[in-house]
């Protein structure tokens, strides 16, 4: 008698599926239970796939942050944009990408970094949050740095105040985002905050 098909698995649209799921429900929130029936397999298939909840979590993270913050950022970054433009460009592709229907709500990094330093999340996923922040940091601390140099900001204020600055914007637009805000006030404060850049 011939062996029965196995069903395929697509590794890559579970890992989309799991990403969005942490990001509506946060790490805690989120079951086993919860994942093996979004993902549409049992427990042991989970297992060998990802190895433990915590492990997906990470990828799913990292997914996250290739797919939405890495394009966003690139905006910023480019160099044949006027500074200001660059500066809301960035934000305003930041609350789109923050906003339902584009997202569960708010962003899942900020949501993260909320959730491990308020409750109890594995040390492995703690650290990849810290290291994802400190590296948004310092990419934003070179961006302000290079843009100094280059005498395009008005603020006397240091690079590494400046990008801590933008950080926090970045978190207000996400909380407001999830709380339902339209983007017509998000950006609304959005050009406020250029404004004290440049």
């Amino acid at each position: 008698m011939a062996a029965g098909r196995h069903r395929s698995f697509d590794k890559d649209l579970a890992l989309e599926k799991a990403m969005r799921l942490y990001w509506k429900n946060g790490y805690a929130n989120t079951s086993l239970s919860d994942l093996t029936g979004e993902l549409g397999i049992n427990k042991s298939s989970f297992y060998a796939a990802f190895d433990s909840k915590e492990k997906l979590f990470i990828e799913a993270l990292d997914r996250y942050t290739q797919q939405q913050l890495q394009p966003t950022l690139q905006q910023l970054l480019d160099p044949t944009q006027p500074i200001d433009q660059r500066l809301r460009t960035y934000l305003r592709a930041i609350a789109r990408v923050f906003s339902p229907p584009n997202s569960p709500g708010g962003c899942f990094m900020v949501n993260s970094t909320c959730e491990f330093a308020a409750a109890d999340m594995p040390e492995q996923a703690t650290e990849f949050i810290s290291n994802l922040v400190q590296k948004q940091k310092h990419r934003l601390i070179d961006f302000f740095t290079h843009e100094k140099e280059k005498g395009n900001l008005k603020s006397e204020s240091s690079p590494l105040a400046l990008a801590l600055f933008l950080m926090s914007i970045n978190s207000g637009i996400a909380v407001r985002a999830r709380s339902g805000i339209p983007l017509e006030e998000l950006d609304e404060m959005i050009n406020h905050a250029v404004q004290t850049f440049v």
